[in-house]
């Protein structure tokens, strides 16, 4: 199956904040999420599948949030895991995906 990756603005917003070196990082990341969508850990307590990218910006624990529909990845959002995905269930409500 073919997928296609679809960020939201608030995903594009985020990594715009991202260095250089991050945004390299990230694009090899998507790339094999463009392949294979079920490679990283899905997150549970939530009732959209959601998936998540670890990575690292200057010394920042990331994650990058996505979310499978069909033959779409949609990119939601980049977290800071120190904040333990507080921020999702808003953004995830801002989106109209719960």
């Amino acid at each position: 199956m073919k997928y296609y990756l679809n960020p939201s603005n608030i995903f594009m917003q985020e990594v715009n904040i991202l260095s250089e070196k991050t945004k390299k990082q990230l694009a090899k990341k998507l790339i094999l999420v463009k392949e294979n969508p079920f490679h990283n850990k899905a997150l549970t307590g939530f009732k959209v599948k959601l998936f998540r990218i670890r990575f690292n910006d200057n010394g920042i624990e990331k994650r990058a949030i996505y979310s499978l529909i069909n033959e779409e990845i949609f990119l939601i959002a980049i977290l800071k895991r120190k904040h333990n995905y507080r921020e999702l269930k808003s953004i995830l409500e801002k989106l109209s995906l719960i």
